[in-house]
């Protein structure tokens, strides 16, 4: 699903709506760099000439209030003070960049944006190595949609080893993604992350990059954690609400265009934004104040769902739970077959996604789903093949569908279902799906024993870690030696619980069943710091 924009093509610069979000944070570099720098490095350094330091600190003052008009005024009455000041002039150059994108006159925006140009080329001939106006002249070739230019400006401030660099990294990224250089970005913005996992527009801005590439799993806590640092974000709900409409989620959708619509300054963008609410189709008047009230209150929650980046720094961990997850897709995954033609088909479409070919099997299973619309294991096997996909709203649906047909009876569509919820970090729904299968498995001990595991995961990402020490014991008394990572996993689960004697354990017995398995470096690392 593309991502609506507004364009304004004359003099062919770049204002699309996802282009706010990358121009916000270039702003933000451009002025946190120079205008607390020009009072500390300058002046003191050379000495107040005739109230420069007062000029400089009203700025400051009048940018942080929005009132850029008047912050233009004072950093040109002290650049008069002091031409040659580079700091002065990348401020001025930031100022202008701003004050294109607040201009409603199209001449007006491009009159702003040649000013920016000009002072941030000035500062750069005074200091060839100044990080700020290398970021700043990036942002005027960006609105110019010269991508190449500024991706090259901004690996240079990059290599001049800015101070904050993460916002540096969030804008080559914003830029690489309109390029289309998908791959590149996703780093970059991973960079930016894991410099400072609390700055909003990086989490905003890969939101996007996931929307687009519709892996809506992933983009979904980018965009919550966005929201999250920054509650006022009106480009962090419109992309929300792209993300929930992307799944079938009209009415939240709805609620976090609303949202949007209450933040936005710009009135091109909440026209946008009104379009898209009509096309829901939806009566509006049904989210109450309340509603809205209580849907931000959840999006702004202390303890956010974990970001697709955030998730990346728990590597180790993952792994295992990934392994696990694994084994239980091969094993647990699929319901008994039926006899006769269907079942012959269906060992045929199981050896496409043994191989992992999950577009051809997903084509196959179409087919056989138009002639056997009500069929459980059909339903099943369709879901398992989106799942691995990343399509969890379709794989959603269709293990709903296959719950439904199976009389809610079979333990293995409960436990898929369960896993999508925790890919989607609906830990409440997970938590009563697996419950559910494992209360179905009671005559099925390998089913029972990766349940258990997966509902340790679970739990523990919940902060139940009592029960997920119950679930994880439990999966190991029924999975024997068969799955040495429930070891593992138990062994991660008790150290976190300060058990460090129960958690070497666990690590040794792990060793023991799996010397060369997916994670035995992660346990010997973990046993060597409990020596």
């Amino acid at each position: 699903m593309p991502m609506p924009a507004a364009k304004e093509n004359k003099h062919n610069i770049k204002m699309t709506r996802h282009s706010r979000l990358a121009w916000l944070s270039k702003l933000g570099l451009c002025l946190a760099l120079t205008l607390c720098l020009i009072d500390n490095a300058y002046v003191f350094a050379q000495g107040d000439k005739h109230g420069l330091a007062d000029h400089i600190r009203l700025a400051e003052h009048y940018h942080d209030l929005g009132q850029y008009n008047q912050a233009k005024l004072e950093l040109e009455a002290a650049l008069k003070l002091d031409p040659k000041n580079p700091e002065i002039l990348n401020s001025l150059g930031a100022i202008y960049l701003n004050l294109s994108e607040s201009s409603p006159e199209s001449e007006k925006r491009i009159s702003n944006l040649v000013a920016a140009r000009k002072y941030f080329t000035s500062a750069l001939n005074l200091d060839s190595d100044f990080a700020a106006a290398w970021n700043g002249m990036a942002g005027v070739y960006y609105l110019s949609a010269e991508n190449t230019k500024a991706i090259s400006c901004y690996k240079k401030a990059l290599a001049l080893a800015p101070k904050r660099a993460y916002e540096v990294y969030t804008n080559l990224a914003n830029t690489l993604r309109d390029s289309g250089q998908m791959v590149d970005a996703e780093e970059n913005y991973q960079k930016a992350i894991e410099l400072n996992p609390l700055y909003a527009p990086a989490h905003n801005g890969y939101a996007e990059l996931l929307y687009n590439k519709q892996r809506f799993s992933e983009a979904l806590p980018e965009a919550v954690e966005a929201i999250r640092l920054k509650p006022d974000y009106a480009t962090a709900y419109y992309h929300l609400g792209l993300i929930q409409c992307a799944g079938g989620n009209k009415t939240d959708a709805l609620k976090a265009y609303l949202l949007s619509l209450r933040y936005e300054k710009n009135p091109r963008y909440g026209q946008d934004t009104r379009l898209l609410i009509s096309q829901l189709g939806l009566d509006i008047s049904l989210v109450s104040a309340h509603d809205l009230e209580q849907f931000q209150n959840n999006l702004c929650r202390p303890t956010p769902a974990p970001s697709a980046v955030q998730k990346n720094k728990k590597q180790a961990e993952a792994a295992a739970e990934l392994s696990a997850t694994e084994a239980n897709l091969s094993k647990a995954s699929v319901p008994e077959l039926p006899e006769g033609p269907l079942r012959s088909e269906l060992n045929t479409i199981h050896i496409l996604m043994t191989n992992k070919e999950w577009e051809r099997a997903a084509a196959e299973l179409s087919v056989l789903l138009k002639k056997h619309p009500d069929d459980a294991v059909v339903l099943n096997e369709l879901g398992l093949v989106y799942f691995n996909q990343k399509k969890y709203s379709a794989a959603e649906k269709l293990f709903k569908r296959a719950i439904v047909s199976s009389r809610q009876q079979s333990s293995t569509i409960y436990y898929n279902l369960g896993q999508v919820y925790l890919c989607n970090h609906n830990l409440i729904k997970a938590q009563e799906c697996l419950e559910k299968a494992k209360g179905l498995a009671k005559n099925e001990p390998g089913n029972r024993a990766l349940i258990n595991n997966t509902l340790g995961i679970a739990l523990k990402q919940k902060g139940d870690l009592s029960g997920a020490q119950t679930a994880y014991e439990e999966a190991i008394a029924d999975g024997g030696k068969q799955y040495p990572v429930f070891h593992y996993n138990l062994g991660m689960l008790l150290e976190k619980m300060n058990k460090q004697k129960e958690a070497a354990k666990e690590f040794n017995l792990y060793l023991q069943l799996d010397p060369n398995g997916l994670n035995a470096k992660n346990a010997k690392n973990h046993l060597s710091k409990m020596l």
